[in-house]
């Protein structure tokens, strides 16, 4: 008897801590567009500054660490982030783990709040992993030349939230943008022209975040 008493034990506090966890936890699904800018840090390089942009799905969740009536809460929002970038040269790819201590206020604050409008901002960083392939040029001395890179690069940065409530899920929309830049090495294009050199990595997003 005293493996079922157990069983029944065990049932009873996973489904205890379901429950408070599905009182706390707020998926998110959406669509993201993101722009990486490379600023040469080489005085020598002005003119290369170069910009990528990738549509990217965004899969994550709000966690209610703490809220007042259902009306403001505070908590953690992270995030998976996957997009590709094709090209005439080939496709490029890009990862991205943005987390963000957040509050909220309105609508989308706890699972229970039934505000139509709501807002949110946040502070945390945006970890990236960008695999470039297919860039074309000309180098400097005018050969034509097929050049790529990969780069791991973290962006500290912020978030900012309007939250639209019109009967069925809360509709978001979402702008991060990074509050300081990282310094890399990167592949620098002006026009034809393609170089390589260390540049900073500046990162912009912005998108619709569908919650349910």
């Amino acid at each position: 008897m005293r493996p079922v008493f157990l069983g029944i034990l065990i049932f009873c506090v996973m489904g205890r801590i379901q429950g408070q966890i599905s009182d706390k936890l707020m998926p998110h699904f959406g669509f993201m567009f993101e722009y990486v800018t490379l600023n040469p840090v080489d005085p020598n390089l002005q003119g290369f500054e170069t910009n990528y942009v990738f549509s990217n799905i965004n899969i994550g969740a709000y966690y209610v660490a703490g809220h007042k009536a259902d009306f403001i809460s505070g908590g953690i929002d992270a995030s998976t982030q996957f997009g590709l970038r094709i090209t005439n040269g080939g496709v490029s790819w890009m990862a991205q783990l943005p987390v963000f201590l957040m509050g909220r206020l309105g609508a989308n604050s706890t699972p229970y709040n039934e505000q139509s409008f709501g807002i949110g901002a946040g502070l945390g960083a945006v970890v990236s992993y960008l695999d470039m392939n297919g860039l074309e040029g000309i180098d400097p001395i005018g050969n034509v030349i097929d050049f790529g890179f990969n780069q791991l690069f973290v962006n500290p940065s912020a978030v900012i939230e309007l939250t639209l409530v019109t009967g069925g899920g809360p509709i978001v929309g979402r702008i991060h943008f990074s509050l300081s830049r990282p310094t890399h090495d990167g592949t620098l294009i002006d026009g034809n022209t393609i170089t390589s050199g260390r540049a900073e990595y500046n990162n912009f997003g912005l998108g619709i975040i569908y919650g349910f």
